[in-house]
């Protein structure tokens, strides 16, 4: 399961930076979102139920683009962890991480935007 994060998850503070702004600071925001993409990875780690552990050691992240991130998982079941199923409690690591880089996204663009 792929969580492809933009910086359009985070509108509180999309919606206070201009154009200048984006042109001005190209790597602090690039940067403020490597960090949030990191904070969101070993959150999700650990959050993640670990049962054999092969869904927790599949985590990974990167960098797509200046604006974009990716974290994901490497295994078919990650979803239904994610999500729940009839089968499978629901156990959510992705969202909860993603929550926690949020924040530090935010954190970060303050520092930028002073």
């Amino acid at each position: 399961m792929k969580l492809k994060v933009q910086l359009i998850g985070t509108a509180n503070v999309l919606a206070n930076i201009t154009t200048w702004q984006k042109i001005r600071f190209p790597k602090e925001i690039r940067n403020a979102l490597n960090l949030a993409r990191l904070e969101t990875e070993n959150a999700a780690i650990r959050f993640c139920p670990k049962d054999t552990g092969a869904l927790k050691a599949s985590i990974w992240s990167k960098m797509e683009s200046d604006t974009e991130a990716i974290i994901s998982d490497g295994v078919y079941y990650g979803f239904f962890v994610e999500k729940g199923h009839q089968d499978v409690a629901l156990q959510p690591f992705l969202i909860p991480g993603f929550e926690i880089g949020k924040k530090k996204f935010e954190e970060e663009m303050k520092k930028v935007l002073k």
